[in-house]
C-alpha cells in the first residue's frame, strides 16, 4: 500500500492511499489490472507486446486506464451485476449494461456483457456526439472447470464451467463497497474499545504513580441538540521520589 502526499495548501496535506489488488489475464493475453485509490476503484487494461524471447510485456503506453467512483461502483454492482447480469447468467440469456464514468461528458463507459455463455468487461472511451466510441477494450473473463455428480465407484462425473474470474471480480466490488462506507473500520474500533480503554487506564495509573501529567483525549456525547464534553485528563499531580509507591 502506498501513501502519497500532495495538495499541500494552508498547512493541510492530503494523503492518497493506493492498494494494488488483482491482475486478470484472458485467453487473448489482454490484462485487466485492478487497484484501489482512496474511495475509487481503478482498472488498467493492457495490450500485450511479445518480445524476441516470446514473452509478453505490457508497456504503459499501450494501457488504457479508468477510474470508477464509489457511487458508480454501487450502481454497477447492484443495478447491473446483481439485478441484471446474474439473472441472465442463470437463465442463459444475453445481456449488456454498464455505467458512465463521467456524468458531464458521458464519453466513457464501463460495461459488463454476457454473450453466448461468456462474460466480458468492456471499456468504451472517446465517445463522440453520435455515441460512437473512438476505441473499445474487450476483456473476456476466464472460466474454471467444476465437477458434478462424481461417482467414486465408476469414476464417472460431469464437468461444467464456472465463471471463476467474474465471481472474483464481483467479490472485489462487494468488499470495496463494504469498506468504503466505514463499517469495517467502525467494527474494528468497536471490537477493540475495551482493550484500548484498559490499556489507557493502565498507562494513566502508571503516570499517576510517576507523577506525570497526562494529556488525555476528550470524549464527546450527544443528546438531541446538546453537546457534552467529558475530559479524562488527570488532575495536577505532585511529583514523587518514593519508588516504593509504584508497587502499590
Amino acid at each position: 500500500m502506498n501513501n502519497n502526499n500532495n495538495n499541500n495548501s494552508g498547512g493541510y496535506v492530503k494523503v492518497n492511499t493506493s492498494t494494488n489488488s488483482i491482475g486478470y489475464f484472458d485467453d487473448n493475453g489482454i490484462m485487466m489490472m485492478t487497484s484501489f485509490l482512496n474511495d475509487t476503484i481503478t482498472i488498467s487494461f493492457g495490450e500485450p507486446v511479445v518480445n524476441a524471447e516470446g514473452k509478453r510485456k505490457y508497456p504503459q503506453e499501450l494501457r488504457s486506464n479508468l477510474l470508477i467512483t464509489n457511487e458508480r461502483v454501487a450502481a454497477l454492482y447492484n443495478g447491473i451485476i446483481m439485478n441484471k447480469v446474474m439473472p441472465a447468467v442463470n437463465s442463459g440469456e444475453n445481456y449488456n449494461g454498464g455505467v458512465f464514468l463521467d456524468n458531464t461528458k458521458k464519453d466513457k463507459v464501463f460495461e459488463i456483457r454476457i454473450q453466448d455463455g461468456d462474460i466480458y468487461a468492456l471499456y468504451h472511451f472517446g465517445i463522440d456526439a453520435d455515441r460512437h466510441p473512438k476505441k473499445t477494450i474487450v476483456y473476456k473473463f476466464k472460466k474454471s472447470p467444476l465437477i458434478e455428480k462424481y461417482d467414486p465407484a465408476s469414476g464417472e462425473f460431469n464437468i461444467v464451467e464456472g465463471h471463476s474470474q467474474f465471481y472474483l471480480f464481483i467479490k472485489q466490488l462487494e468488499g470495496f463497497l463494504t469498506n468504503c462506507n466505514g463499517t469495517v473500520t467502525h467494527d474494528y474500533k468497536n471490537t477493540n474499545r475495551y482493550s484500548n480503554d484498559k490499556l489507557f487506564n493502565l498507562l494513566n495509573e502508571i503516570a499517576v504513580k510517576l507523577g506525570v501529567s497526562v494529556n488525555a483525549p476528550q470524549y464527546t456525547s450527544y443528546s438531541n441538540n446538546n453537546t457534552n464534553s467529558t475530559s479524562t485528563a488527570s488532575p495536577a499531580i505532585q511529583e514523587t521520589t518514593d519508588l516504593s509507591s509504584l508497587l502499590g
